[in-house]
């Protein structure tokens, strides 16, 4: 793959290229974010129900 941007005579197809190998990283820096945010999400609802859990265990 990397051979044929290296060879590319037509600077259209080099560009294509990078075009690409751009929008591949902002996908994939995209997914990675959203895959974060999910994680940190489940994370402060796991710590909002032990709290819940604490406080019905205090008022009993």
């Amino acid at each position: 793959m990397l051979e044929r941007y290296a060879n590319a005579i037509d600077l259209g197809e080099n560009l294509s290229w990078v075009f690409a190998v751009i929008a591949c990283l902002v996908l994939i820096i995209g997914l990675k974010t959203i895959h974060w945010l999910q994680t940190i999400r489940i994370e402060i609802m796991r710590e909002i129900k032990r709290l819940e859990m604490r406080v019905i265990l205090a008022t009993d």
